[in-house]
């Protein structure tokens, strides 16, 4: 490693004298503006898979409304897990929702309280269920428990959600022609609901759930983890049974049991029973057992209820039909038809007709044959169409419709999500004919795809798999979500469109999880970030004139920041000291870093890139920065906004969703004003925020990108579920440079559309820590503790930061070897893993692990890869001009000159860029300028400095006697007086101007001058190098 004052930056010093022999000596008039704020570069990006916490419920059922077709779709029950709230549930009974290996169909909304209650009646549901309805019963409820049943007691629970069942009840929102199905859940509890449509919903709501309520609230809580209610007669149908069922061990196998039982007409046996009598509304008359009932007459009030609510009557060839439902018997049909048992088997021929009705089966009530009940195709040539209910099977869909399950399959084959009969998906729309297959109903929070909520249909023969792609063309799996990982890219159809294999969420548009390769890079990038602010820390210093620029294609230097007039300024004297150094380095690129992550999210600046890139402000904005750059000379200008259109940063409201378009409109704007600039933009490695970008467009305007590949997990992590795969907590002890998500990352952002040469991916100087949750578990798997704003990392001296830790903080870690436990390289994440003080965990990525994936990233024909950041690599010792790195920052907070040694003589400090001697340089004699620039005193002044304070302490030192004149005079880059000729390098040439702007001379009176032209060097070689040290 080279000398800290050995390098390519032998003008240090920007605020005080600065000797320079160049074509002549000058006073710097230019400053550059300064800003109180100071920049903290702790971003919060997140892994490729992340979306907000705002999304961790379900949308509200207030919102969404009564209709479980326009509820949120998920296909399990992790997708919200984190929801406390409670939630309503549409889904099959046939659908094993409990199964995690298997994919469900499962549409909820969160209720708050009294939500249900807070809709429009629906009040002809309502008016439809009492039209001609029999008159009220008493019929015998029941309140059974399981006392040894598993999991917490289901009282409190139960109570709320029993009075928002009976909310959405009364209200009308049941079900009228189909029995009402509902499932809820809140906290580990789990109910459903199940009301035949014989009985009118709003009074099962206002007597029966009012009473449940009632007694939950009497017996305090003392209810176990199984309690249902019923009523459930012996003789009765599918059609005159209720029941309610709760769980307390969060599943639902129990209760979609329950309800499949009650659907088949038939009652739950418990072990506790309490038998309530009360009052029972129906909307058509219970059956009568076969031992009262000897006349057509007695069967009059239920043949009117059931004409009064849509009896198949047929022409005269053919007979008058009813249904078949669960429970049915031919004594209970023939009452449905108000003829005799004798007349219904007349009718009826078949010899076998009583043993082998089929729910869903019409069967005749008059003399005739049976009507053909087999729906005809469209005339558009669409199929004849149905929309399957939760307790649906293909059995009774046939019979209803008087086709086979086989001609179902058969008409089906091209049906969106048909999966066939062992799975029917409530709310999917199937063929009950030939012809053409629907368009699928929409779906809610659908995002991509065919069920997008207002797509129309297309023509005939159009891939409706292709409609609505995702944003950075990404995957679309079948539930209509878009994503990068392999969950959403793997095609895993069964056959027909929008299907998936079992336990997979299938893909049905830009499938494949590829990196698309450009061809490679010119020039293949090593950027480095300097944090200009780092005098500011308490410790770690790096001055940037300890740098080595050879190992660096450019320099970025962070941050520079916008006032609210979006003029650019640096932030802090410590930071305008070190860009002023900055400005002069040679060897790399330098490109000024605008922004970063607490000037887009912090409260008082926020806003300031939202509104500069509207159209009122987008020109004004770019002309200050173009203008920042060309005055200070600089090769380009990143922009590092975190993040456009984001809607879910802590602290701040959320973006608008025109930033990304205005963002576009910004950059092409600053491309023009700066053609032969670099300008580059500074981009999340998740899809949550890239897709805020409209990074394919943008990529043409740009040199290149800086990939955040970085920070993809963090203490933030705590408490959302989607930020860590397979950890529903996200406290999972996760690195943030997992290179298995960093594939990923690359596989999004070429598949976007930007060329792989345009990515520069970034690698890191710092790690992030976690406080383990226990000692000894270390692996992916175990967790961390503190929520996502409290880490209970250790911080480290320097950096002082609980959860991020510097490189050079980590390497003094593993000096001392008593405090390590564990440090290895996680083969599964590529990347280092430090356990120390048994509890103390870092993922990190060492010089080893940078250089492989450098290599890697090289071979992937990406552009270059970044840095964050030279300074936190190690500890530097202060430059040799200084006695400590406080007394080094001090004087840089008081103004003097850091590098200064010796005093100043005669008035060379103090001349200026229009002093004659600089304004005639050309025609002026050299004797005449030689004296009119005191020359004589300021070589008087560097031999002092010399002989008197450097020559002792540099003696071991390569060139020392150049070091020496180098930080006097400022002359020269890596001047080397040992030699004559070109390679002494003490003919470089800067203008006068370019120095403008950094300050006073070295005895804190002056001005600083400039270096020497190609004549004045001449004579510096002349003079210096036969001095030789």
């Amino acid at each position: 490693m080279a000398s800290p004052w050995t390098n390519h930056f032998p003008w240090r010093q920007p605020i005080n004298a600065l000797l320079a022999l160049h074509i002549t000596l000058a006073v710097l008039s230019f400053s550059v503006p300064t800003s109180s704020a100071i920049s903290i570069p702790l971003r919060l990006p997140a892994s490729p898979g992340y979306q907000g916490r705002s999304i961790a419920c379900p949308a509200r059922c207030a919102t969404s409304g009564p209709n479980s077709a326009n509820w949120s779709l998920y296909h399990n029950f992790d997708q919200f897990a984190s929801c406390q709230e409670s939630i309503f549930y549409s889904f099959s009974f046939l659908d094993p929702v409990d199964d995690p290996n298997t994919v469900h169909r499962i549409y909820a909304c969160t209720s708050f309280g009294s939500d249900w209650d807070n809709l429009e009646a629906n009040t002809s549901s309502l008016i439809s269920q009492s039209v001609e309805a029999p008159a009220p019963v008493n019929g015998t409820y029941q309140i059974g428990s399981w006392p040894s049943a598993p999991g917490s007691s289901v009282s409190l629970s139960l109570n709320t959600l029993a009075k928002q069942f009976r909310q959405y009840l009364t209200k009308g929102f049941g079900s009228v022609n189909r029995p009402t199905v509902l499932f809820a859940s809140y906290g580990s509890t789990s109910v459903g609901l199940y009301i035949g449509e014989g009985l009118q919903n709003q009074g099962i709501g206002s007597i029966a759930l009012a009473y449940l309520e009632n007694t939950i609230t009497m017996s305090k809580g003392n209810y176990s983890a199984g309690l249902a209610m019923q009523f459930c007669q012996p003789g009765q149908n599918s059609h005159h049974i209720f029941g309610l069922i709760a769980t307390g061990n969060g599943t639902f196998t129990t209760v979609q049991n329950a309800l499949a039982s009650w659907s088949k007409a038939k009652c739950l046996e418990m072990p506790l029973v309490q038998n309530v009598t009360g009052t029972v509304h129906l909307a058509t008359p219970l059956f009568t057992s076969s031992t009262n009932v000897t006349s057509v007459n007695s069967t009059s009030t239920y043949v009117n209820a059931i004409a009064a609510r849509g009896m198949a009557l047929a022409p005269r060839a053919t007979c008058s039909t009813v249904q078949v439902v669960s429970g049915d018997s031919c004594w209970s049909l023939a009452q449905k038809c108000g003829i005799t048992p004798a007349q219904f088997t007349q009718y009826n021929t078949e010899s076998n007709e009583c043993s082998t009705l089929q729910p869903g089966e019409h069967v005749c009530c008059s003399p005739g044959t049976l009507p053909d009940f087999a729906p005809k195709t469209q005339a558009d040539g669409t199929c004849a169409t149905y929309t399957i209910q939760p307790n649906d099977d293909c059995s009774t869909i046939a019979a209803t419709y008087s086709i086979s399950v086989e001609d179902l399959g058969n008409f089906n084959r091209d049906t969106w999500a048909w999966n066939g009969c062992s799975l029917l998906y409530p709310n999917n729309i199937i063929c009950l004919s030939t012809g053409n297959p629907p368009m699928p109903l929409p779906i809610s929070n659908a995002l991509c795809g065919p069920q997008v909520p207002g797509t129309p249909t297309p023509p005939s023969g159009t891939d409706i798999t292709l409609l609505n792609q995702c944003p950075l063309n990404a995957c679309c799996d079948v539930w209509g979500q878009c994503g990068t990982t392999s969950e959403f890219c793997i095609d895993t159809g069964t056959g027909a469109p929008g299907t998936a294999a079992k336990g997979t969420n299938g893909c049905i548009s830009n499938c494949g999880t590829n990196i698309v390769r450009s061809s490679a890079p010119t020039t293949y990038r090593n950027i480095g970030y300097y944090e200009g602010y780092n005098l500011q820390r308490p410790c770690l210093y790096q001055d940037i004139s300890q740098l080595d620029f050879s190992s660096f294609t450019h320099i970025y230097f962070a941050f520079g920041v916008l006032s609210s007039s979006y003029v650019v300024q640096i932030p802090n004297i410590t930071t305008v000291y070190e860009f002023n150094l900055f400005k002069q380095i040679k060897g790399a690129k330098r490109i000024l870093s605008i922004g970063g992550w607490s000037f887009s999210t912090d409260p008082s600046t926020y806003m300031i890139f939202r509104e500069g890139v509207t159209a009122a402000n987008r020109m004004t904005m770019a002309i200050n920065i173009a203008k920042f750059v060309n005055d200070n000379d600089l090769d380009g200008v990143n922009i590092d906004w975190e993040y456009p259109g984001a809607p879910d940063i802590p602290g701040i409201p959320a973006a608008s969703t025109d930033d990304g378009v205005n963002y576009l409109a910004f950059l092409a704007i600053l491309r023009n004003l700066l053609p032969r600039k670099e300008i580059t933009i500074a981009a999340p490695a998740s899809y949550w925020y890239l897709k805020g970008f409209p990074i394919e467009k943008m990529a043409p305007l740009l040199d290149y990108i800086i990939y955040m590949t970085y920070d993809l997990h963090g203490q933030w992590d705590s408490g959302n579920q989607w930020s860590q795969l397979g950890c529903s907590t996200g406290t999972c002890l996760r690195t943030d440079v997992n290179l298995t998500e960093t594939i990923g990352a690359l596989v999004m952002i070429t598949k976007a559309g930007v060329p792989s040469n345009q990515v520069v991916v970034g690698v890191t100087s710092y790690g992030r820590s976690f406080a383990m949750a226990e000692a000894g578990c270390y692996g992916p798997d175990c967790t961390f503790l503190g929520s996502a704003d409290d880490s209970q990392a250790a911080p480290g001296p320097c950096t002082q930061t609980a959860g991020y830790i510097s490189n050079a903080e980590i390497e003094a870690i593993l000096v001392n070897s008593s405090r390590v436990n564990q440090n290895f390289i996680d083969p599964t994440s590529n990347t280092n893993i430090l356990v120390y003080d048994d509890t103390q965990w870092i993922g990190w990525m060492s010089d080893g692990i940078k250089a492989s994936r450098k290599a890697l990233y090289q071979a992937l024909a990406m552009g270059g890869t970044t840095d964050w950041a030279t300074d936190l690599r190690q500890y530097n010792p202060p430059p040799f001009t200084a006695s400590s790195w406080s007394v080094f920052v001090n004087d840089v907070i008081q103004g003097a000159d850091p590098y200064a040694e010796g005093s100043r003589t005669g008035n060379w400090t103090t001349l200026t860029c229009i002093d004659p001697a600089v304004q005639d340089a050309l025609y002026m004699p050299c004797a005449q300028r030689w004296s009119q620039l005191d020359t004589p005193n300021a070589w008087s002044d560097a031999i002092s400095v010399w002989f008197n304070i450097d020559q002792p302490r540099l003696q071991h030192e390569e060139n020392a006697f150049s070091l020496s004149v180098m930080n006097t005079f400022h002359a020269g880059e890596t001047m080397n007086c040992g030699v004559t000729g070109p390679t002494s390098n003490c003919e470089t040439t800067e203008t006068c101007a370019w120095f403008e702007g950094f300050g006073q001379g070295g005895g804190g009176s002056g001005r600083q001058p400039v270096r020497l032209n190609r004549h004045s060097s001449q004579l510096l070689d002349f003079l210096f190098c036969p001095l030789r040290a």
